[in-house]
């Protein structure tokens, strides 16, 4: 009996390991896979080169939260800046009619930069809602990514279509546009699976939208 119960154990243990190994393999290849919609934006189907910054990075994080944040942000050495409340969707154009799935995440929040070394504010940026680094353009322009981008959708393409990709990559619908009824917007958290540059771009390369972009805090015009 004890020699029973020890190879059932040992297949146990074998299925635990196996399935292991399969979850880094999963893991190692999401990865990858979104390494590849890193460090470039989309601009009418071209990609405009970026390099990503260290030490700098733009936060969204709950009221709730704020106390938490804040304080392990103190311990890291991190400094905050540009802090500003949200509420009443406020952050979101008027023309959002914020019906979307996860729009009820994004009605009350405070956004801020965030200077500091990722190893060290990685406990801090993890209370965080959202949390996305800067970029730096070729002519040294510097462009931080909020947690929002918007799609086009294509002719042909329905909102299922756009609702099933979206909750594939974790990312939450905020709502449509009421200006022009093909357009909608979307919104990353630190559930997704990347953050708003990365997601603009892997559904762009869907082929399901006409364009993908991510909501910037700095504007930069490409020619």
């Amino acid at each position: 009996m004890k020699k029973k119960a020890g190879l059932f154990g040992f297949f146990i243990l074998s299925i635990i390991a196996l399935t292991a190994c399969h979850n880094d393999l999963d893991r190692s290849n999401e990865l990858q896979e979104m390494a590849d919609y890193d460090n470039y934006y989309l601009y009418k189907g071209n990609k405009i080169p970026l390099q990503r910054m260290e030490g700098k990075f733009y936060v969204a994080f709950y009221p709730a939260d704020e106390t938490r944040f804040k304080e392990e942000l103190a311990k890291a050495g991190g400094v905050l800046e540009n802090e500003v409340a949200w509420k009443d969707n406020s952050f979101y154009s008027s023309s959002t009619d914020m019906t979307g799935f996860g729009a009820q995440k994004f009605t009350n929040f405070i956004t801020a930069i965030v200077n500091g070394s990722y190893e060290q504010c990685a406990t801090a940026l993890s209370v965080a809602l959202y949390w996305g680094p800067f970029y730096r353009t070729e002519n040294e322009d510097e462009i931080g990514v909020t947690e929002m981008f918007t799609v086009i959708l294509k002719p042909g393409t329905n909102l299922a279509q756009l609702e099933k990709l979206s909750k594939k990559n974790a990312v939450e619908m905020t709502g449509r546009d009421t200006i022009d009824s093909n357009w909608y917007h979307l919104a990353c958290t630190h559930l997704s699976k990347g953050n708003a540059l990365e997601m603009a771009n892997l559904f762009y390369t869907s082929g399901l939208f006409e364009d993908a972009f991510p909501s910037m805090i700095m504007n930069i015009v490409f020619d």
